[in-house]
């Protein structure tokens, strides 16, 4: 990696953990007893890491690239409120960020295990040609609203992750407590 690329790498995580302690705050400003539903000392509050293990573009061209490297770190509560950040390499092989804050719904009795989730938040990471692969990335920064469908085994996760309509990326996940 070159020196240039870790300092751009350095700022954009620094950049996203800013965004993300901000999205924190305000999804952990909900109850004034931090034992509440999801409270920072809430037993069941936790962080998720997690990573991509696959990826699929709908409409493949040799541009796009199947390999996202994603690490994400997210604060999950209780209630399904949850923020974090993530870092990865786009369909085209630009490093990019994510800050996100989003809400997943855990399954009833009848699939244990499986959950919905929605995130919106703002990426960073879609420049030169590509600028306009996304839409609204005016000043470099897009909003976007993603879905997910997943299973959680103890601490494990797999969730199916929906990219627009360009494709969709496996990740598995760890929580801890």
């Amino acid at each position: 990696m070159h020196a240039l690329s870790s300092i751009r790498l350095t700022r954009h995580l620094a950049t996203l953990i800013a965004l993300c302690g901000l999205g924190l705050a305000h999804a952990q400003s909900g109850g004034t007893d931090p034992t509440e539903a999801g409270g920072k000392d809430s037993p069941s509050a936790r962080w998720v890491l997690s990573t991509s293990i696959y990826t699929r573009h709908f409409h493949p061209s040799p541009d796009h690239n199947n390999h996202q490297r994603l690490i994400s770190v997210e604060r999950l509560r209780d209630d399904g409120w949850l923020a974090g950040l993530a870092h990865f390499h786009n369909s085209f092989d630009q490093p990019s960020t994510l800050a996100f804050i989003g809400r997943r719904w855990d399954s009833t009795e009848r699939l244990p295990g499986a959950y919905l989730k929605v995130v919106g938040g703002l990426l960073h990471g879609y420049k030169g040609e590509y600028r306009d692969k996304i839409p609204f990335n005016r000043a470099g920064i897009a909003p976007v609203v993603i879905p997910s469908v997943g299973w959680q085994i103890g601490r494990g996760s797999l969730e199916m992750v929906l990219f627009g309509n360009s494709g969709v990326m496996w990740t598995v996940g760890y929580a801890i407590r």
